[in-house]
């Protein structure tokens, strides 16, 4: 028996056997951005500037977060003491620009490092580590099935020919965060949104998704981060800073809205956490001068298939709406298809992590037409719903792709029904800012980029683990071309959602 034997043995548990107005004053704009990058997937969540913090000691429950706080007692204005000082530890490489105007850092879970040399403890060590987590993660991903449901049609949908992609898990965590800093009809909204009762369960829910898909052991890159940019003097919250930084390992940042160095820094940080995968949506990202709270939260993930792709790589022709395009295809054979209403797909799976799942359309039917559809909402959240997978021989043959996308999310919030966010003289942020009189959201943005190739969703390589030999192929056979617009699902190793895609355009 071999290390993904192994892995495989731990992991596959059944669900039953794991336990469980007048005039307004002075508007102050708050907006969102959100960055999501895969293949090495990134997604970005500011919400909207500033904030001058006093930080409190913050202490830590077990299992939870760790945050490394410098505050000053008694003010309510970051000033240069609180900044961390040169040469001090953190989670990841801090560069000196940041850590000036760092006054706290969360330090994120260490986990255990595959090697291909392992002793008998650390391979042990190595695996109740991925079971653990695995079993966190798939525990909790049915609590988020509902937004999932909701939000990807809402997102994806309209693409008019171009490519789409949206990370339902780092939305659904970015939400979380911004009902934690909202309160009365505006939290009560995003709650409702993420199906939580209330704050608390949004809260357990958020942290659990959070644990549960973070990981960095050498097979698998899942890293999430999240961070609070405020601005110089302004007055805060220090409780709900506070328990953002324990429940949300996030980082806290201060420094000039609406200055240069100040999104330099904010473009840096966002880079530093995507891998640089998302240098030009990054680049896009300001601080408005009267802005006044940022929060940034991002997810950084590369796997490589179980199984490499066979053959060699042809050329072959897209069929894309806007023109027949030249794309390189990858051919596999896998063992299995579901066939749903509407729409075939296979998945193919990522070391250690899940898998990635393509569906393509039946004749006839659009990409929005199938996404609206009641049956392929359920797949996307649960591939058992359109039935046991069909064992036959496909014959797949999928183009590599890098796609990207770029969209405004505010009117789709609004339509999902948070409203009272965006509206000054509705909007409520007591709980983080001192002053919250007008403050609003004045902007939400997602920016997403996926890429695949012969090795797998990219990122940096990983140890090459080995399975066993596969039962007798099924005698059916057929072929499953992915030669025209068809989405994507990729999902974690306990079936959350990371990341959905519609590709109408690949190749030249």
């Amino acid at each position: 028996m071999n290390s993904q034997d192994i892995y495989n043995a731990v992991t596959d548990i059944r669900d039953g056997q794991i336990e469980e107005a007048a005039t307004p004053p002075k508007k102050k704009k708050i907006f969102i951005k959100f960055a999501a990058a895969a293949a090495v997937f990134a997604l970005c969540v500011a919400v909207g500037t500033a904030v001058a913090p006093l930080l409190k000691n913050a202490k830590i429950p077990d299992g939870g977060g760790a945050a490394t706080l410098h505050p000053k007692d008694g003010e309510n204005a970051v000033t240069e003491e609180q900044k961390i000082p040169d040469g001090e530890e953190n989670s990841f490489e801090m560069s000196k620009s940041l850590k000036k105007h760092a006054i706290a850092y969360a330090e994120y879970p260490e986990t255990t490092k595959y090697r291909e040399r392992m002793s008998s403890e650390e391979l042990t060590k190595y695996y109740d580590e991925s079971r653990e987590r695995s079993l966190l993660a798939r525990d909790y991903a049915p609590t988020a099935e509902g937004f999932v449901k909701t939000s990807v049609p809402a997102v994806l949908s309209g693409a008019d020919g171009k490519n789409a992609v949206y990370s339902p898990l780092n939305l659904y965590i970015a939400l979380s965060v911004l009902a934690e800093i909202s309160d009365g009809p505006s939290r009560e909204q995003i709650l409702g949104l993420l199906e939580c009762k209330d704050i608390s369960e949004a809260r357990k829910r958020a942290s659990a998704l959070w644990k549960g898909n973070y990981a960095d052991d050498g097979t698998v890159l899942s890293l999430l981060a999240n961070s609070i940019w405020l601005d110089d003097g302004v007055k805060y919250n220090s409780e709900t800073a506070k328990r953002l930084a324990e429940d949300y390992y996030a980082s806290a940042f201060s420094g000039e809205m609406g200055s240069a160095e100040y999104d330099g820094l904010l473009q840096e940080w966002i880079n530093e956490n995507t891998g640089g995968l998302l240098k030009e949506a990054a680049g896009g990202q300001k601080f408005s001068p009267d802005a006044v709270l940022g929060i940034v939260s991002t997810i950084y993930y590369g796997a490589d298939w179980t199984e490499k792709f066979v053959g060699e790589t042809t050329p072959g022709v897209f069929h894309s709406p806007n023109g027949d395009k030249t794309a390189d295809f990858m051919h596999d054979d896998l063992d299995y298809c579901y066939f749903g209403d509407k729409f075939t797909a296979v998945s193919k799976g990522l070391t250690n992590s899940g898998g990635m799942d393509f569906i393509l359309p039946d004749e006839g039917v659009e990409i929005d037409e199938l996404l609206s559809d009641s049956n392929f909402a359920d797949f996307i959240t649960d591939a058992r719903s359109a039935g046991a997978p069909k064992p036959i021989v496909v014959h797949m043959s999928v183009p590599k792709f890098d796609v990207a996308s770029d969209a405004e999310l505010s009117e789709t919030l609004k339509t999902l029904g948070v409203t009272d966010i965006f509206d000054p003289t509705k909007a409520d942020f007591s709980p983080i800012l001192s002053k919250s009189d007008g403050a609003f959201i004045s902007r939400v943005d997602h920016a997403a980029r996926v890429e695949i190739d012969e090795d797998g969703v990219k990122a940096a390589a990983f140890t090459s683990v080995m399975l066993c030999g596969a039962a007798m192929p099924p005698e059916e056979e057929m072929d499953f071309t992915l030669d025209r617009p068809f989405i994507f699902v990729i999902r974690g190793s306990g079936g959350s959602v990371l990341f959905v895609g519609v590709v109408n355009e690949v190749g030249d």
